[in-house]
């Protein structure tokens, strides 16, 4: 296909203006037709005689692959009908049972970009069965209808800042499309899958920051190859085992909801799960097993700011592990939870006990901002050790029994990168070293 390169009719003659006498002359003398690949129109103030003859003209432009109409009612015959017609961007808030008709015209369309639809006859689905990508930007409709099942050749279907209140499941089940977007819509309801629907292709659905309050009935059947699954910002309670249990989805995403209890089956059932989120709801309770569950599944679990009040050892030993490591995270999250807070709150004053303790004898004495010095400490309690990846065993011997006798950490103040690095000594074969890291290499 030819790059688009969008070209005015008004640089060609002044049809706003209703010119309509000189038009001929002007086409005749400045443009050769043939060249013209794409065509930007208003024709909001043009008479009925000017829309007569801006029909008359529009077959000469048969190599037109694009056209923009503002405003538009009424799309005339001619410009549906051009052979090399592919994409149409329309302005128009309630297109007539009529206007629509005439799609079927388009033999070869392939892309409609809508702005500022209010309504949308549900036979347009039928008249566009080779589209291969919809887009609509605002726009408020009242729902997306079961009708665009007809649309099997569709592959894109675009959203943006666009209100519709209720989406047929059938959207989902369309056989060439791979991901949708329906995030921030307003979407209320999602009703269930109606007639005979085809396997889909489709692997990620978003329909994050909507006001759904249960999980969509039918949503997740016929989507065999469907691997994440993003729901955050809504009102969901619970999830439907039925629907959930036994498939192959990667990434789960329900952060924002109204959860209140786990869904264990999640990480038992779902076969190759890696990244399951929980930010942000009302659980209180976590299975024993949890940890266990998402080491062998490979999993991430984010539980972030929920109400988690007590954890199993194995949960608690790993959040030790990478506190205060950027990367990589816990197994399980469960910053922000209350057995979390009460756990930092404890720590961080017994800490401070300590770090008193060793600027008193000496073992660790802060000489400049983020740089540390003395006769050594643990790698445990090391001021830096939330900072610094400390090495735990000797690297000659592999004795536990190393003493960290400097260390620096800094930040780059323009590039934001991380250095740091620091000295120990084996207190059993007396083996000196050192380690450095800079994160730009």
């Amino acid at each position: 296909m030819k790059k688009i390169k969008l070209m005015h009719l008004d640089d060609l003659y002044d049809l706003t203006a209703q010119q309509i006498i000189n038009t001929s002359v002007i086409l005749e003398n400045k443009q050769n037709p043939e060249k013209i690949i794409g065509l930007s129109l208003d024709v909001s103030n043009l008479s009925e005689e000017a829309l007569q003859q801006l029909e008359s003209l529009i077959p000469q432009y048969q190599n037109v692959q694009k056209v923009t109409i503002e405003k538009v009612q009424h799309i005339p015959n001619s410009i549906l009908g051009l052979p090399s017609l592919q994409e149409l961007v329309l302005s128009c808030e309630h297109p007539s049972q009529e206007m629509i008709a005439g799609f079927k015209e388009c033999t070869v369309l392939k892309r409609i970009v809508w702005h500022n639809l209010r309504s949308l006859p549900s036979s347009f689905y039928e008249y566009t069965p080779k589209l291969e990508e919809l887009w609509f930007k605002y726009s408020t409709l009242d729902e997306i209808p079961e009708s665009i099942a007809q649309l099997k050749e569709l592959k894109l279907m675009m959203f943006e800042r666009c209100k519709i209140r209720k989406v047929s499941s059938n959207v989902f089940t369309l056989p060439k499309l791979k991901a949708i977007d329906l995030r921030s819509l307003g979407i209320e309801e999602i009703t269930p899958l109606t007639g005979l629907v085809q396997v889909s292709r489709l692997r990620e659905i978003n329909l994050s920051h909507n006001v759904l309050k249960s999980f969509p009935a039918g949503l997740l059947e016929n989507l065999p190859k469907l691997k994440e699954l993003w729901i955050v910002g809504n009102k969901i309670t619970e999830l439907p085992e039925e629907q959930i249990a036994g498939k192959n989805y990667e990434r789960i995403d329900l952060t924002n909801n109204a959860l209140k209890v786990f869904p264990g089956f999640i990480l038992e059932q779902v076969k190759k799960i890696s990244f399951f989120v929980l930010k942000d709801n009302q659980i209180k309770e976590i299975p024993e097993n949890i940890f266990a569950l998402a080491r062998q599944k490979k999993c991430f679990v984010k539980l972030e700011n929920n109400l988690i009040e007590t954890v199993s050892q194995d949960v608690e030993k790993d959040v030790e592990k990478h506190r205060g490591l950027p990367y990589p995270p816990p197994r399980i999250d469960i910053k922000d939870n209350p057995f979390f807070v009460r756990k930092e709150e404890i720590q961080n004053t017994t800490y401070r006990l300590l770090i008193e303790k060793q600027v008193r004898e000496g073992t660790c004495v802060e000489i400049a901002s983020g740089e540390y010095r003395g006769s050594g400490v643990l790698p445990e309690e090391h001021p830096l050790k939330n900072r610094i990846s400390f090495r735990q065993q000797c690297g000659k011997c592999n004795s536990k029994n190393i003493f960290i006798t400097y260390a620096k950490f800094t930040v780059h103040l323009m590039s934001g990168d991380v250095y740091w690095d620091y000295n120990y000594h084996c207190n059993k074969c007396g083996e000196k070293d050192d380690s450095s890291y800079a994160e730009n290499n």
